[in-house]
């Protein structure tokens, strides 16, 4: 196999994995939110709400990532705390750079808030496929 070929094939591996991420991240957008939002309509406690919301969507994007998109059979009892940690230090990532963006190169706080954003996106997928999501079929990934 040429290297060329090589590459087409790890690119069309990649969009096709990046996507589904991609994908996955708005169902779990949309869950979150949806139980956040049915919370507080119930008059739960804004914080309690939104903890919830938090926790069912990042276990709705592990269990998605995990089985649907990079179809990993590592342990969740390890898999899933790197889980977390990724996302979590992605969060901070995404909070620096939109700080920076602001408040040092006085960027449109909108435009700083969607390049924060595909840089937390990008940023964390490689982690998750590098170092959480490690135990997969070579031709899933």
């Amino acid at each position: 196999m040429s290297l060329l070929t090589r590459v087409d094939d790890m690119i069309i591996r990649f969009n096709n994995t990046f996507t589904r991420y991609c994908l996955i991240g708005i169902i779990n957008t949309l869950v979150g939110y949806g139980i956040i939002f049915s919370l507080l309509f119930l008059n739960v406690n804004y914080i309690v709400s939104n903890s919830i919301g938090y926790a069912v969507g990042i276990s709705v994007s592990y269990y998605l990532n995990k089985f649907h998109n990079f179809k990993s059979t590592g342990k969740p009892v390890f898999e899933f705390p790197r889980f977390c940690t990724v996302c979590l230090t992605g969060y901070a990532l995404n909070i620096l750079i939109l700080m920076v963006l602001v408040e040092f190169f006085h960027i449109n706080t909108y435009y700083a808030v969607v390049i924060a954003g595909v840089a937390y996106t990008v940023t964390t997928y490689l982690v998750l496929r590098s170092f959480v999501f490690v135990h997969t079929n070579a031709a899933d990934r």
